[in-house]
């Protein structure tokens, strides 16, 4: 036997909905209101929720962590040919000989 479903109320739908605007989580949203995650999901798909626009996935691309010659960033650092410099100045003549030419074993 299946269950009825959820039976929302006035104030619920309107706290909901107003989070829902705010950009809240959804699993905070279900916890201020009282509802489970999956009660609130289906609401949002099929239910009380349904007219309610729907949400992005993801939150875009990143915008930190980029390169940029101009500023000497490399892989996300600033530093970058000070670490590099650090590294080669624990290699010994021949790992150095090895890594210019390229043998990588």
């Amino acid at each position: 036997m299946s269950r009825q479903p959820y039976q929302w109320d006035k104030a619920q739908i309107l706290k909901a909905t107003r989070m829902w605007y705010d950009g809240v989580g959804k699993r905070v949203i279900a916890e201020q209101v009282g509802v489970s995650y999956d009660t609130l999901q289906f609401h949002l798909e099929c239910g009380e929720l349904c007219q309610l626009p729907k949400r992005k996935k993801g939150s875009g691309r990143k915008k930190c962590n980029r390169d940029d010659e101009a500023l000497g960033i490399l892989f996300g650092v600033a530093d970058w040919k000070e670490r590099a410099a650090a590294v080669r100045m624990k290699w010994n003549p021949g790992e150095a000989y090895k890594r210019r030419h390229g043998h990588t074993s």
